[in-house]
């Protein structure tokens, strides 16, 4: 009995031994894979972590589908791999262009070895987050001289930078780098007034401000005033020179710095433009390039007129409505109200004009930049409509541009030359309109019938012939993000959300 006893209490031993051997041994291989496990999804995380940093690099446009392809490659771009502590790890980006935001889904992936060995699957982890990309519209102004009329060309042959002819009066605050010249019987009555070269004139009907009406705002003219006949300067001008300012005139020179146009930036990244096609679209919208490529290999050599040519030109009004969206910038136009939009930043590689007549009105804040030329005849183009529906309501305060701003840029590429446009220098020509915005032109603006404007011109040369009324305008805060001489702000990725994964 004593010998069956301890035969049995022998094996249950045993029992007890394999039991704790099994359950110490599953516990170690559970260890194992939880470790493994967790090395996979840190991994994972530093790979998502790298296609974050791919749409949050400063520099970046997030708007752009092909930020995670190599050059030449086609949509979907293939996974990024790199190989961390012998672990392999992959990210990914797909840009879903079809809602409003639209919005970014970016995974980390990582595969490292199963611990328990044999022919089991790699453990594989994944994490991935959604990123909504927003437009941006509008910037803070960080370039003062968008609060004149610009002209920024010194030392013409002509020995006018500046010329103001027939009956026209500039009433915005004017800078001018070079000289100025008035003709029959111009005049300026706004102010502030900076002229660093000399201010000529060749008529007894010329003057800055009045006698009754003198210019406020300040009045600095460097190298001096000739009235008509006379044959030297006098500096400082004076009322003798019919240059009437309170204070009185001095010869301080500005400091201003000219802005110049990142046409290569903006060629490349506007939204709608060359590399960034209408997303939805109806009618037949401008055509934008014809020889840019693909968007995985953008070529900003591919500016060349390619639209129109040198005589061509593209009308942002014709007869017909269309319309031409991305999630961030619009292009479009109704020809049946008559209402130009214009939000983000657009690029037409040719010449363009607006010539649809009468009166139209715009929405949206925006900067279209023209490579070749810009011709405005005909029309006037209001941020507000007078209430008579005849004319831009011009007064003052009326036209807010923290609501609506259509800057127009153009001239980088111009050739002589499309209709209207009288001479080679010319990168805008103003014809017969009426204008609330701002304009820049790479070589002159020429202004030859009766216009008037409201807004900051900036020029390198700026004519003004027969009758051009300026209106003041408002001190701008903020201005389309594509201004010139700005940061140039891109679309903006906002914070990752809807994270999935471990």
């Amino acid at each position: 009995m004593a010998l069956v006893l301890a035969l049995g209490l022998m094996l249950a031993l045993a029992t007890t031994g394999a039991t704790l051997v099994a359950y110490s041994t599953s516990g170690a291989r559970s260890a194992s894979y939880s470790s493994s496990a967790t090395r996979g999804s840190v991994s994972a995380e530093a790979g998502l972590n790298n296609a974050l940093a791919t749409v949050f690099k400063p520099g970046t446009n997030p708007a752009n589908p092909y930020l995670f392809c190599s050059s030449g490659e086609a949509l979907p771009c293939a996974a990024r791999t790199a190989v961390y502590d012998g672990q392999t790890v992959s990210w990914t980006g797909t840009l879903n262009q079809a809602v409003t935001p639209e919005v970014w889904t970016l995974t980390g992936t990582a595969s490292v070895p199963n611990p328990t060995g044999g022919n089991a699957s790699a453990i594989k982890r994944t994490t991935s987050v959604q990123v909504k990309v927003t437009p941006v519209y509008q910037d803070g102004l960080t370039n003062p001289v968008w609060d004149y009329v610009y002209v920024y060309g010194s030392g013409d042959p002509s020995g006018c930078d500046y010329s103001q002819l027939n009956n026209s009066s500039m009433g915005s605050p004017l800078y001018i780098a070079g000289n100025a010249c008035l003709y029959n019987s111009a005049t300026i009555s706004g102010g502030p007034l900076w002229i660093l070269g000399t201010l000529s004139y060749n008529s007894p009907q010329n003057s800055v401000g009045t006698l009754a009406s003198p210019v406020t705002t300040g009045v600095h003219i460097h190298g001096g005033c000739r009235i008509a006949g006379a044959t030297i300067f006098h500096s400082p001008c004076s009322a003798a020179d019919a240059v009437y300012a309170n204070p009185a005139p001095d010869t301080t020179l500005g400091s201003l710095t000219t802005p110049q146009p990142d046409w290569t930036k903006w060629y490349l990244n506007s939204s709608p433009g060359p590399y960034y096609p209408c997303i939805t679209k109806s009618g037949t919208p401008p055509v934008f390039d014809t020889d840019a490529g693909s968007g995985s290999s953008p070529d900003a050599t591919k500016e060349n007129l390619s639209v129109t040519g040198a005589s061509g030109t593209v009308s942002l009004t014709p007869t017909a409505s269309y319309s031409c969206k991305t999630p961030i910038g619009e292009l479009s136009w109704n020809a049946t109200s008559k209402v130009l939009t214009v939000s983000g930043s657009i690029f037409i590689d040719g010449n363009v004009r607006i010539d649809s007549g009468g009166v139209i009105s715009y929405t949206g804040i925006g900067a279209l930049f023209a490579s070749g030329s810009l011709v405005i005849k005909g029309t006037t183009v209001c941020a507000v409509i007078a209430a008579n529906g005849k004319d831009c309501d011009w007064q003052n305060g009326h036209w807010d541009p923290n609501s609506k701003f259509l800057e127009l840029v153009a001239g980088h590429k111009a050739a002589c030359c499309a209709p209207d446009v009288p001479a080679a220098d010319v990168s805008i020509e103003l014809n017969g309109v009426g204008f609330q915005g701002a304009i820049q032109s790479t070589d002159r603006i020429d202004v030859s019938t009766s216009s008037s404007t409201e807004g900051p011109l900036i020029a390198h040369r700026l004519t003004v012939g027969q009758s051009l009324t300026t209106y003041p305008f408002p001190t701008l805060a903020n201005v389309p993000a594509a201004t010139p001489g700005g940061p140039g702000k891109f679309s903006a990725p906002q914070p990752p959300n809807s994270f999935i994964g471990g």
